[in-house]
């Protein structure tokens, strides 16, 4: 088990686990068995609406697979508009978020968006999502539907622009196939999209590190040594980088396995960072930089308690990690130090 998941969020779960006297549980949530009827692969195609009235064929190819312990349902999506080079294609974990008792999905897409989103599961077993979007700093309402009926996939995706009544864009339906799909990180960027210099200075940053460190649970307590691999690659023409962290805690025979993303939010107004991990974690962080140094915040519930997280990651003279430090602050405890690691790129 353990070490930074996307620039670490794990402490918090094994400051929280001492608070309580009692191991947290790990177990897949009962509460994804939802997902079941998802599980496999899938084939469409229909006609995607304009606002203008005008209409675009399309064809789509889906696979949703258990992973990481099977605390997530993985999602990769691409589907191919008639008459466009770029094709739509993401890749989404379905999970449970046992701190809110809520259903939600880390999605990352090649529209250089990444983002945490709260599913809705309707009585007749439809899964909706109702996700806030910006477009030239005006904001618009996607609703999505999905509904699973044995070997078919009803898929609904209408939107609310700032004028005007919703628009249904696509009201399809989904088969079961035989082939699988895989997410191509080296798929272009859709409609051609350039990332922004906020995104341009992560690309320095890309490789593999090899990294040592330590984490400390409660103030007072002794620190628990960390070693691990963390991988930070661009993808999608450079407007989402995707991490993967694989590590150990000492004492503990459990690999901990991480996969993060990060993207410019516009809506934010930073860079937005999704996570999930194979103990069931999922988080979302706001990270800016501040001069060279890169900063994450989190604030959420970490096994109940209100917890705020700071992480500094420090460059050395090429832009790539040097070290990093981690500030906790949980309930009514008094601010730590819960993380400090060094980085070495090797690849």
């Amino acid at each position: 088990m353990n070490t930074r998941l996307s620039f670490v969020l794990f402490s918090a779960l094994l400051v929280t686990s001492v608070a309580a006297q009692e191991p947290p549980d790990m177990s897949p949530a009962k509460e994804l068995a939802k997902f079941q009827p998802l599980i496999g692969n899938w084939e469409g195609a229909g006609k995607m609406m304009e606002p203008t009235g005008d209409s675009t064929n399309w064809t789509s190819k889906s696979t949703y697979q258990w992973v990481l312990n099977k605390h997530f349902v993985q999602e990769d999506f691409l589907i191919k508009f008639e008459g466009m080079d770029a094709s739509m294609t993401f890749r989404n974990y379905l999970g449970w978020d046992r701190e809110n008792q809520r259903y939600v999905t880390a999605v990352a897409t090649n529209q250089g968006v990444c983002r945490l989103n709260t599913v809705s599961i309707l009585p007749d077993g439809t899964f909706m999502q109702m996700i806030t979007h910006g477009l030239q700093g005006v904001p618009y309402i996607e609703r999505a539907r999905i509904k699973v009926t044995g070997d078919s996939l009803a898929m609904q995706i209408d939107v609310l622009m700032a004028e005007d009544a919703s628009t249904m864009m696509i009201d399809s339906k989904l088969t079961r196939s035989e082939k699988s799909f895989e997410c191509d990180w080296g798929e272009g960027a859709w409609m051609g999209m350039a990332p922004n210099e906020h995104m341009n200075k992560l690309r320095v940053i890309c490789g593999q590190y090899e990294t040592k460190g330590e984490m400390v649970m409660v103030p007072g307590m002794p620190a628990m040594k960390i070693t691990g691999t963390d991988r930070f690659e661009m993808v999608w023409g450079g407007n989402v980088m995707h991490g993967t962290t694989l590590g150990l805690a000492e004492g503990s025979p459990e690999e901990y396995e991480s996969h993060a993303f990060w993207a410019w939010d516009e809506l934010r107004g930073c860079i937005s960072a999704v996570f999930v991990d194979n103990m069931g974690q999922v988080g979302q962080m706001d990270v800016r930089w501040v001069a060279d140094k890169l900063v994450s915040i989190s604030s959420a519930l970490q096994m109940g308690q209100p917890t705020t997280q700071r992480f500094v990651l420090n460059l050395d003279a090429k832009g790539q990690l040097k070290s990093g430090v981690g500030h906790t602050c949980m309930g009514a405890m008094d601010p730590f130090v819960s993380f400090r690691a060094s980085y070495v790129k090797k690849h």
